[in-house]
């Protein structure tokens, strides 16, 4: 695992294996700077990440039909990593999430 000036882990990877953004999804409520925005945080982060993981088998099926191969999802595969993998390395900046309401 990949660790900065500080031997602290980046935490790279952890977003990418199965079941990994669940995990990653857990880490933000303690960025919260306070109870209500970790209330919020852990509502919000399972349930946008459920609908996003149920349009994935959709979106990769129709590009298979609208292709008839397997290049345009096999690139969607990717972009989808290289999203997680920078949304990855964001997550770990140091700070804290705030309410925006």
């Amino acid at each position: 695992m990949a660790r900065d000036a500080n031997g602290e882990s980046l935490g790279l990877g952890s977003g990418v294996r199965p079941g990994g953004t669940f995990g990653l999804a857990l880490l933000l409520a303690l960025r919260a700077a306070d109870t209500e925005t970790a209330t919020e945080l852990s509502g919000m982060a399972p349930s946008a990440g459920c609908h996003v993981a149920a349009s994935g088998p959709v979106v990769f099926g129709f590009l298979y039909d609208l292709t008839d191969g397997w290049a345009a999802p096999a690139t969607m595969l990717l972009v989808t990593l290289v999203a997680k993998t920078v949304l990855d390395l964001r997550a770990w900046d140091p700070g804290q999430v705030r309410s925006g309401g």
